[in-house]
């Protein structure tokens, strides 16, 4: 049995839903595969194992349930653990060092430039130990129930043209592929994933970055504040 098999295991002990996985490098690196590709895949993260992102800390460089969480012992063992072994130490913290590294490499004056007159997002400010974990922890969460949230395993799942996250108990996934799971992280625009996640990918839709200025006398202002109370195909109509 590998170190994944003895993993995922323990998950489904905690009485959660991890069918049919196996985790592989693909075309966008490390990711999760069908171990039956005639079989779908199906995930499920509940209520008691997503934590808070203000209740995740980092002691001795790795990240660990605070003491402000309110999971069990054993919980807490599993998520540690995950960070431990495939999240953090397995290639997650490494490679948000590896994009602020390949940022920083751009001359100080272009990468000031970027962060505030483009608002390309903080993958250009100064690449300190404080901001890498910040940002690992913010490109492995999910808003539910009103929070942001560390998505333990589900977050391995790379970004594509494929199925939604299920947040009506827990956080879910599930499909049928043939090569490698991929799910739709949210309905932004391509600009808005490369400020979130780092990538480039081809999007339906593009909205504006922020600005402001004037038409004759009158003052126009374009924000990029969400309505995320509004769940129909309006919510992304900005107000006026």
């Amino acid at each position: 049995m590998t170190a994944w098999d003895d993993f995922v295991d323990e998950f489904r002990a905690l009485v959660e839903t991890a069918e049919n996985i196996r985790l592989d490098q693909g075309e966008y690196g490390r990711g999760v595969f069908p171990a039956d590709p005639a079989k779908p895949i199906a995930i499920r993260v509940p209520d008691n194992l997503l934590i808070a992102q203000k209740d995740m800390v980092f002691v001795d460089g790795m990240p660990r349930v605070g003491p402000g969480a309110t999971a069990n012992d054993r919980e807490k063992a599993w998520l540690d653990r995950y960070q431990e072994e495939f999240g953090w130490g397995g290639g997650g913290g490494e490679g948000i060092r590896r994009m602020f590294e390949m940022a920083d490499a751009l001359p100080a004056e272009f990468r000031r430039s970027l962060v505030t007159k483009y608002g390309c997002g903080p993958w250009f400010l100064d690449p300190t130990d404080a901001l890498i974990q910040q940002r690992y922890f913010e490109t492995r969460t999910i808003t539910y129930r009103g929070q942001s949230v560390v998505m333990p395993l589900i977050e391995l799942v790379n970004h594509g043209d494929g199925p939604r996250y299920d947040l009506s108990d827990g956080v879910a996934f599930r499909g049928s592929f043939p090569g490698e799971a991929i799910v739709q992280y949210c309905d932004l625009g391509c600009f808005d994933y490369f400020r979130s996640w780092g990538f480039a990918t081809q999007r339906p839709v593009a909205f504006s970055v922020g600005l402001h200025g004037n038409i004759a006398a009158a003052r126009l202002e374009v924000g990029q504040t969400f309505n995320a109370r509004v769940t129909s195909e309006r919510s992304w109509i900005p107000e006026i």
